[in-house]
């Protein structure tokens, strides 16, 4: 999803000491959502991919009122589901653990989602933006065997289907031996951790050893980065153990990198 395509507010670290300060409230919504089942999430956008400490975490404000102009908010059947299930503060992510730094979709990240959180789930849809309904006639149709779609009409009666998929959808967020799909989340707020920067730099000497990434990954091509994903999945299993790795190893380096700073400012 690229930055200028959503109306959520993305918020950036401004410095280290403000970075230190968005740890300390992340690790303590990990601990709240203890033995919760870790979400992920791509990220489209520059900012994103830098290797600097005010990178490592970017905080997304999703109060978005009607959310015109999210990717996917004008596909026939989400809107329909969103406000079948209640959803005030929709967004979506994965319960499987990425194998690359970078997806098709961007850049990978460990999604921290905030207060008490609604999940949901529907085990006969893995991705609710090419979700086209059950019945076939709900399908998207082609002008004459042409590229370009011809999109159901907007005033097609879709009801059956989107109650079907409504009761569907199971609450909570599924393991891993569960479900692989997609999970939607109602949240006003998220932090995403960037899961290169966060192996790589600020979960230990260890954790380095989880990523085989080049310094410039490809945006296209093959070498987008892997991780070494049954290594990870057994590192961390629970936002309770992603907790634990911000307390600790991520803010004793970013206690000493602004211990460094002062000392040049000093100096």
């Amino acid at each position: 999803m690229k930055i200028n395509e959503i109306i959520e507010d993305v918020k950036f670290t401004n410095d280290t000491a403000h970075a230190i300060e968005r740890v300390k409230v992340a690790a303590e919504m990990c601990n709240k959502l203890g033995n919760t089942p870790i979400l992920y999430r791509m990220f489209e956008g520059g900012e994103t991919m830098g290797t600097g400490s005010t990178n490592l975490m970017i905080k997304v404000n999703n109060k978005g009122g009607d959310r015109k102009g999210v990717k996917g908010d004008s596909h026939f059947f989400q809107k329909k589901i969103f406000a079948g299930l209640g959803l005030q503060h929709p967004t979506q992510a994965l319960v499987k653990t990425p194998d690359n730094i970078r997806g098709f979709h961007g850049t990978n990240f460990i999604m921290i989602p905030s207060g008490d959180i609604k999940a949901y789930w529907n085990p006969e849809i893995p991705d609710l933006g090419s979700f086209e309904g059950y019945d076939e006639k709900y399908l998207t149709k082609r002008d004459g065997g042409h590229s370009s779609s011809i999109m159901r009409p907007r005033d097609m009666d879709a009801s059956e289907e989107v109650n079907r998929a409504v009761k569907g959808y199971k609450k909570g967020i599924p393991n891993q031996s569960e479900w692989n799909g997609e999970v939607i989340v109602d949240t006003p707020f998220y932090y995403m951790l960037n899961l290169q920067e966060f192996l790589q730099k600020y979960a230990g000497k260890k954790s380095k050893e989880l990523v085989n990434a080049p310094k410039y990954v490809r945006i296209k091509g093959p070498d987008y980065g892997e991780i070494k994903k049954d290594l990870l999945q057994a590192k961390l299993k629970t936002y309770r153990d992603v907790g634990w790795y911000l307390s600790n190893p991520t803010m004793n380096f970013l206690n000493w990198w602004a211990e460094k700073e002062k000392q040049k400012n000093n100096g």
